[in-house]
């Protein structure tokens, strides 16, 4: 006998009177331990009651390897005594003798070395798993190098059994057909080939274009340096009109000799651009003009500025002349001169001196 993994074993023993011998029923449902190499191996064991005093152990063998010894003990009580011995063994196979003889095909108790002797002499055949079969054919196929006299239907039944592809087209000759397709599909490639090639370099070109054009944007100043450009061309215009004028700078419509040209019967106001503003640079004034009175002296008339406040570097003397005033005026030439009262001594101070030039006005028809 021997046992194998997932065999089921059933084992009966008995349990009787310990003072004369008789079979009795345990005081409880004894209780099953299957050790497995001396150790409890924890498999479940089934005690059932078969008769009085008769019981029977089951239970399903865990993994087993060849040479595994394997053992069932019961404990049962009996009248208050408690009792345990082993009921079952045996040793551990991966197949049992049955086993062997079913794959063999042998009838059941024959002898299995003669039966494998009698089936080896008279060829008989052999099921073999899919396994053993690949085993055999590599070990043989190893074995030497075969040479192949004949193919009988070998190529045809080989050709027949699945789909090929082609990988090695060596020996192979190509017809004069396949040429003129080949030259149909190739010809027209290679002026396609062409037409790319030439928009590749017409690509080429315009890509270079494009990186001048970036390379020039990226070179143009940004908008708060365009800003302060105009800002410093301002105030070099402001200090350019100063030439020629020694300190005292003017605008229109005063000229950059400083002449100023006045018309009868006109206004001039900074509202609508016409004022006359005079710069006069404050390092050549030499005295603080902040809230002093600039007057315009002329032989027939006085003009007090409006306003008086610094721009840059420069005192801004601004004059804005009404209709009225500029009425009085006589027609023709005469000498200015700037005079400012200082505040609060009351010093007066000369700023400069010009020619100032009434234009009549010609009167409506």
């Amino acid at each position: 006998m021997s046992a194998k993994t997932g065999q089921s074993v059933a084992a009966l023993f008995v349990t009787v009177n310990p003072a004369i011998g008789s079979a009795v029923d345990a005081d409880s449902l004894p209780t099953g331990t299957l050790y497995l190499n001396g150790v409890a191996n924890g498999a479940a064991v089934t005690v059932t009651n078969l008769a009085t005093g008769l019981y029977k152990a089951s239970v399903t063998m865990p993994t087993l390897a060849a040479g595994d010894r394997v053992s069932l003990s019961v404990d049962a009580t009996v009248g208050g005594v408690t009792g345990k011995g082993v009921i079952w063994g045996d040793v551990g196979e991966t197949a049992t003798v049955s086993d062997v003889q079913t794959r063999l095909g042998a009838p059941a108790g024959a002898s299995v070395v003669a039966d494998i002797a009698t089936r080896a002499a008279t060829g008989a055949a052999m099921t073999l798993t899919s396994g053993e079969r690949t085993s055999i054919g590599a070990a043989v196929w190893a074995t030497a190098t075969r040479t192949l006299s004949g193919f009988g239907t070998l190529a045809a039944d080989v050709w027949a059994s699945a789909a090929r592809a082609l990988t090695d087209k060596t020996g192979f000759a190509l017809t004069s057909a396949y040429d003129h397709a080949k030259d149909d599909v190739l010809t027209p490639l290679a002026t396609v080939d062409g037409h790319v090639s030439d928009t590749f370099d017409d690509v080429g070109d315009v890509q270079a274009a494009v990186d001048i054009i970036t390379a020039a944007v990226a070179a143009l100043p940004a908008d708060a340096d365009i800003a302060a450009l105009d800002a410093l061309l301002d105030a070099i215009k402001l200090k350019t009109d100063a030439i020629g004028a020694v300190s005292v700078t003017v605008t229109s419509p005063v000229a950059e000799s400083g002449a100023i040209t006045l018309y009868q019967s006109a206004d001039y106001n900074a509202e609508d651009g016409r004022s006359i503003d005079i710069l006069i640079a404050v390092s050549s004034v030499g005295a603080d003009l902040t809230g002093a009175t600039v007057k315009i002296h002329a032989n027939d008339a006085t003009f007090t500025a409006n306003a008086v406040d610094v721009v840059d570097a420069d005192y801004r003397l601004r004059f804005e002349y009404t209709y009225a005033e500029t009425a009085a005026l006589t027609a023709g030439s005469q000498d200015y001169q700037l005079l400012a009262t200082l505040s609060p001594s009351g010093r007066h101070i000369p700023l400069g001196e010009g020619e100032l030039s009434v234009e009549r006005l010609i009167a409506e028809a």
